[in-house]
């Protein structure tokens, strides 16, 4: 307490988890409420969030900063906006909190978009207060299962091998291969414009090769970066080439459940390096206009396309189901979850589907060929490399392209039905 009357209470039940941090004592300019913020503030909370991000956990702070966060043209308000994007740190609170200001916040480096969805709906229900109280850090679960155990149970279901016969193109096949793609060389300007779309450009953690996307963020437009960036994606493009020490994704278990002990407890989230995914970024953007203007996904596709969604499947849907019974018709809906369907593209299969549609898989052979993968486990210790032979890699950007590609003639078996499908 001081004499102003304020302090800070910290309250949470034993049974949560979490853990305790030591840190230094940090002193703003003055103890009474200000409603603004001075440079030696800035200073003083770039320290204060330095030090919380080198413990390597995820973190909340929350509390009344008492400074005006809606006042956007305020100079000093965009520096701490700033301080906040350059360290890669979110604020959760959108909506005023006292009266039309937002004073009171909740600043954390959990990066997980579902965080910002849950904090939204928590704070619209129960208000801000509440949602300080209860915000608790639910990965911080300590792992105990040894990183190459769980390494091996991943691979061994992108490793099982398959006696199914290469497909061959279906009789009804309705695209012509007349049509043919081939990648072309980017340039300056298509470059940087893929660079601004990939999400966590600020992120301070260097990747597997030791390239931190800040980093890069910040060089990127010297004439000796990007020139060697745009060699390296050329090349990789016009020579249907991939840099082997991009293969490499890097795995960190999330506990489905309190009491995880076995692998089968742990979803695997995996993170590609940041130059793999702008040279996959690059690629992605001329295969998408490729497919879009010869029409070849399927039209009830609706998972990983522009301006499709969920939403716009189940309106169609819903409109097919309703046509279908005006027409006096019965109407059975089926709905099928595939698990693991990443992990187990057949990579030859997926070679051989290009073809048909006049897509030359070379550059999609070298990229999935040699994949490999590590898992991160207590204190990032990580797992032996270990390679796989079937699957595309999750967390990456051409991906979702690649699976919808592999599906995209599986309409064909009964195409007096439909068949919608969205993302997993």
């Amino acid at each position: 307490m001081n004499e102003f009357g304020g302090g800070v209470a910290i309250l949470f039940r034993e049974s949560l988890t979490h853990k305790r941090i030591q840190l230094e004592r940090h002193e703003l300019a003055k103890a009474e409420p200000k409603f603004t913020v001075s440079n030696s503030d800035i200073d003083e909370m770039e320290l204060l969030f330095s030090e919380h991000l080198e413990k390597q956990c995820n973190f909340y702070i929350c509390g009344d900063f008492n400074i005006h966060m809606e006042d956007t043209n305020n100079t000093q308000i965009k520096k701490f906006q700033n301080l906040l994007k350059r360290l890669s740190l979110r604020e959760l609170v959108n909506g005023p909190t006292r009266g039309k200001a937002r004073l009171d916040l909740i600043i954390t480096n959990d990066n997980d978009e579902n965080t910002q969805h849950k904090v939204d709906s928590m704070i619209n229900t129960r208000g801000v207060w509440t949602v300080k109280k209860q915000l608790i850090d639910n990965k911080a679960q300590k792992i105990d299962i040894d990183p190459d155990t769980l390494n091996n149970y991943y691979c061994s279901v992108s490793n099982e091998s398959t006696l199914t016969p290469c497909p061959s193109k279906p009789p009804n096949f309705p695209f012509s291969s007349k049509s043919t793609f081939t990648f072309k060389p980017v340039d300056y300007k298509i470059l940087i414009s893929q660079f601004r779309k990939l999400k966590n450009s600020s992120k301070t953690q260097p990747d597997i090769t030791g390239l931190s996307p800040l980093m890069l963020k910040l060089t990127i437009g010297s004439p000796n970066v990007i020139s060697g960036i745009l060699n390296i994606i050329n090349k990789s493009l016009l020579e249907s080439q991939f840099p082997e020490n991009l293969k490499t994704s890097v795995i960190t278990p999330i506990p489905k459940q309190n009491d995880a002990t076995e692998p089968i407890h742990f979803r695997p989230v995996a993170a590609q390096p940041f130059l793999s995914l702008l040279i996959e970024k690059c690629a992605h953007n001329q295969i998408m206009t490729y497919l879009s203007e010869h029409n070849i996904l399927y039209q009830g596709q609706f998972g990983f396309r522009p301006f499709h969604s969920c939403e716009t499947a189940m309106i169609a849907l819903i409109d097919s189901v309703h046509n279908q019974i005006n027409l006096g018709n019965i109407c059975i809906l089926v709905s099928l979850d595939l698990s693991k369907a990443f992990d187990v593209l057949v990579r030859e299969f997926l070679l051989e589907k290009l073809r048909w549609y006049g897509i030359d898989p070379k550059w999609f052979s070298a990229y999935l060929s040699y994949r490999s993968q590590v898992v991160k486990g207590a204190n990032g210790k990580l797992s032996h490399v270990k390679f796989t032979i079937h699957g595309c890699p999750q967390g990456s950007v051409i991906g979702p392209l690649i699976f919808c590609v592999y599906v995209n003639d599986l309409p064909l078996l009964n195409p007096t039905s439909w068949l919608y499908k969205t993302g997993w």
